[in-house]
């Protein structure tokens, strides 16, 4: 009984060196990257790596956590519970969705905040993981990646301007950590920024875009290519995957173009007289070719502006001089007084006279009786025309991006 006694033991120590041990998430998942957790060990050690870089780039640049947790059997818990549990014990922020698939009993369950269920119903999910399953795939991989990005581009569709860009293949070899590296805020390829000012100009673009949670990007090229300005810039920005919320001073040498480009947030808060505001200096600055002097100011001029974004993604009203109100007022008073000095100046001949008497001849008109009786009027009405509404639209209403355009 004893040998019995041990053997069982023996077997139970074994099989729990072999059998995953699992725990629920902790406090620390977000802070450590953690969006995946792959209790059933069927992903590999890369594609954990890059499911998991990509939930924090769908994180960091549209502001939701989207968790995918595989598990044996919930830690013996019901499904229900145990996702609810990894959602407050996961320490991933606000929004957050929680997909958990239970292997031994081949079931699946979505939990998410509060916020989140006006846009993912009972319907949505159902239909979601109908459409994971079918993803093909060597491992399980390419169904969450699938997910992921369903629920991101839903998310994206109703809170910001639906152009998310599904930025990451799993069956693509290339290392997205390796291609980050050489993604750099400062381009000089037109060699224009002398050497001793570019690593003063890359820290400080680098300070601001942290801080701010934006990118704040300078560009040069030798050329455009043959392209326009707009287009170029565009395509430069979003090929090399800056964040959706950023902006771009970029020159072009040949044709001495400037393309004021602006993202996101960035782009809805900004208006003409902001862009006007950091630009007036900077274009001085370029047209006597001081590139590391102009690309400073307009360093110190975005942040300055940048800083004062409200929580509702405005800026302020730009400040009213109250000189141009007394100047207004006072050249209003002069223009009128000119105006009565020269009428009154020509009409020095006419006297006020209550009666018409002066303008008969005496003894033509004799009136016994006289009174007066009001026999009927006439008045013509006119609809005073309503002002026409301006049926032009402001530009900076539609779309992500846009920005100022010009020479230097």
């Amino acid at each position: 009984m004893k040998n019995i006694k041990i053997f069982i033991c023996a077997i139970l120590l074994s099989l729990s060196s072999v059998l995953p041990v699992f725990a629920l998430p902790d406090s620390k998942s977000y802070e450590n990257g953690i969006f995946v957790i792959d209790e059933l060990d069927q992903f590999s050690d890369e594609e954990k790596l890059e499911l998991n870089e990509y939930a924090k780039y769908i994180s960091d640049n549209l502001g939701i956590d989207i968790v995918y947790i595989q598990t044996v059997d919930c830690d013996g818990m019901p499904i229900e519970e145990y996702a609810k549990k990894a959602l407050e014990q996961g320490g991933w922020l606000e929004p957050t969705i929680v997909l958990v698939y239970e292997a031994e009993e081949n079931l699946y369950i979505e939990y998410m905040t509060e916020s989140l269920r006006e846009i993912y119903d009972e319907d949505y999910i159902e239909k979601l993981w109908g459409e994971m399953v079918k993803v093909e795939g060597e491992t399980f991989a390419n169904p969450v990646k699938y997910y992921m990005t369903s629920v991101a581009q839903k998310y994206d569709e109703t809170y910001n301007n639906g152009d998310f860009v599904d930025y990451l293949s799993i069956d693509d070899k290339a290392n997205k950590i390796e291609n980050d590296e050489e993604i750099t805020l400062l381009e000089d390829n037109a060699n224009l920024i002398p050497d001793d000012k570019e690593s003063d100009l890359l820290k400080k673009a680098e300070d601001i875009s942290k801080k701010y949670n934006i990118d704040v990007v300078i560009a040069t090229v030798d050329s455009l290519n043959g392209q326009s300005i707009e287009e170029f810039a565009d395509k430069f920005y979003k090929d090399r995957e800056y964040n959706k919320d950023g902006i771009m001073l970029l020159l072009s040498d040949e044709d001495r173009d400037y393309r004021f480009y602006e993202s996101g947030k960035i782009y809805k808060a900004f208006t003409t007289y902001w862009e006007d505001y950091i630009l007036t200096d900077v274009l001085a600055q370029l047209k006597e070719n001081k590139y590391a002097e102009a690309f400073n100011i307009y360093l110190d001029k975005t942040q300055e502006v940048v800083s004062q974004i409200k929580e509702d993604g405005t800026l302020p009203k730009p400040p009213i001089n109250p000189l141009l109100y007394v100047g207004g007022v006072a050249g209003g008073f002069l223009i009128a007084f000119i105006i009565v000095s020269i009428g009154k100046s020509s009409l020095k001949s006419v006297a006020f006279n209550r009666t018409a008497n002066n303008y008969l001849k005496e003894g033509s008109l004799n009136l016994r009786n006289s009174s007066e009786s009001f026999l009927y009027r006439n008045v013509t009405r006119r609809e005073k025309p309503k002002p026409k509404e301006n049926s032009s639209s402001d530009s900076r209403s539609s779309g992500s991006s846009g920005g100022r355009s010009g020479k230097y």
